[in-house]
């Protein structure tokens, strides 16, 4: 009897475990993660994979039957996994939709958590759900907590985040501009690349723009596929069962409140929603239907988790993480303490090795392309080919970074492949309209091959971004003075005057 009691503590630790690592996992999300974190990320990921396997060893353990995966909602959450891989291969900025992928993975894990596990003890997960959500308000309230990844703005360039969330949509309607990505396209929608992302308002909005509509149809399915599931099966009319409708409401309650939250761009925004959202849905969706209380712990015999249960849960589970850690490695092996580790030929084996693990990541390729020069310039080699083959790359797998433009143009300078340059920087500029470094740099670029004509395009078209800062309005004047145009840069010296600091603070 002792083995036994020992047996039935350890699943009943199983199932302490599970909730903890779930509130682990959101308070994570909420807090310190955000979108490029790959580390956090797969802390998180990992967090709500354990919550499902110790929710499912508990189960076994206990001898309690365990519900298969197949209600209306959790189909209807496959057929929406299924088209975010679509998504996310067809998305503008792929990398960034592949680091969406495992969240929305872990909304129909912990959807199946919610309505296997959490609704066995609803009455304490409830409870801690919403002191949970009460203290991440108090955050919010007395901390001024919000995404770190956005910047408070002024309110036009709330209007500018709208425009840019129209923009968006209008290009792309049916499928979107990719999960995720929208972030990533400031230069192309905003009319001054060098700010931060505005706030995305509303989350809806975001979703729409990135999803599209055929995004939309489906969430949209999903949501009625779990109202469906709430309110056509009816509960047992038993005067014991009044706490379950209690706490039907009640997770009803609460998870009204996130879904609510996107209306009101609170840092409860895609994907932190899903980790709210569907395990509350989950644990409604069982207290709804007509099942048997709880079995209190011991009063059933305990079972052994089989060979083929065991193994059934832990090798999913195991390629699921090697799938979701492989982009956090991939970060990890391209970078180096200094600088003349670019030229080591170990570090190229480890960027050929991020490279499999990450082959949609455009940073991989920029760093092969530097750890290529760095050769070069140590070999003494002429051989231009690969380096910007790496470019090249790097470009293809995210085409509206100006970042990626301005390297690849000032080696092609270096090179005096002043072509290549100019060829380069115009499409840059035609993906990143909103960039002002492309525009001053294209000038370089016609000021090399001698059409002064063209380069004073390239500086007039800055025009309509004015006022800028002071640094810029200077090399303006640089840039006029040395095309000849004496008259437009004593009128870039004035307005670099009049957006100097010293002239600001003196007012």
């Amino acid at each position: 009897m002792r083995l036994k009691e020992i047996k039935f503590g350890v699943a009943e630790v199983l199932e302490v475990t599970a909730v903890t690592a779930y509130f682990a996992g959101m308070a994570l999300l909420l807090i310190v993660w955000q979108p490029g974190s790959w580390g956090w990320g797969f802390l998180i990921h990992a967090l709500s994979l354990f919550c499902l396997v110790s929710a499912l060893f508990s189960f076994s353990l206990s001898g309690c039957r365990i519900r298969r995966p197949f209600s209306l909602p959790e189909i209807l959450l496959f057929i929406f996994f299924l088209y975010e891989i679509i998504n996310a291969i067809f998305s503008r900025v792929p990398y960034a939709s592949r680091e969406t992928l495992p969240f929305i993975l872990n909304g129909l894990i912990l959807f199946y958590v919610g309505s296997a596990l959490f609704a066995r003890r609803h009455e304490g997960f409830l409870l801690t759900m919403f002191l949970f959500i009460t203290g991440m308000v108090c955050l919010m309230v007395f901390t001024r907590y919000g995404d770190s990844w956005l910047a408070p703005v002024d309110p036009d360039g709330l209007y500018r985040g709208k425009k840019m969330l129209i923009a968006a949509f209008m290009e792309h309607p049916l499928k979107g501009c990719g999960n995720g990505a929208l972030p990533f396209l400031a230069t192309r929608y905003l009319p001054l690349g060098d700010r931060r992302p505005p706030r995305l308002d509303p989350v809806y909005g975001r979703f729409l723009a990135e999803q599209g509509i055929i995004g939309a149809l489906i969430l949209t399915m999903v949501l009625a596929g779990i109202i469906s599931s709430l309110f056509t099966k009816q509960g047992e009319k038993n005067p014991v069962k009044k706490t379950r409708i209690f706490c039907f409401w009640f997770a009803i309650i609460l998870g009204g409140m996130f879904l609510f939250s996107g209306f009101l761009s609170l840092p409860l925004s895609f994907p932190m929603i899903i980790y709210g959202f569907l395990p509350l849905s989950g644990v409604a969706m069982i207290l709804r239907q007509k099942r048997s209380e709880p079995v209190p712990w011991g009063e059933k015999p305990f079972q052994k988790p089989g060979i083929l249960f065991s193994l059934g849960i832990l090798i999913p589970v195991f390629l699921i993480l090697v799938w979701e850690i492989s982009p956090f490695f991939a970060a990890r092996l391209i970078r180096f303490r200094q600088v003349s580790d670019l030229s080591k030929s170990g570090f190229g084996r480890r960027i050929k090795a991020a490279q499999i693990l990450m082959p949609c990541h455009p940073e991989i390729y920029l760093m092969q392309a530097k750890h290529l020069r760095a050769q070069a310039s140590v070999d003494s080699k002429d051989s231009n080919l690969p380096i910007e083959l790496a470019y090249l790359r790097a470009l293809r797998k995210n085409p509206y970074n100006e970042r990626y433009y301005l390297e690849y143009a000032h080696f092609l300078e270096l090179a005096r492949d002043y072509k290549g340059m100019t060829s380069t920087l115009k499409r840059g500029e035609a993906n990143c309209p909103g960039s002002v470094e492309i525009k001053m740099l294209l000038f370089r670029g016609y000021m090399n091959l001698g059409l002064r004509r063209e380069a004073l395009d390239a500086l007039n078209s800055l025009r309509r971004y004015y006022p800028l800062d002071y640094a810029s309005h200077e090399r303006l004047a640089r840039y006029y003075a040395e095309a000849g145009a004496q008259g437009a840069s004593s009128e870039e010296r004035i307005l670099a005057a009049q957006t100097s600091p010293a002239f600001n603070q003196g007012k």
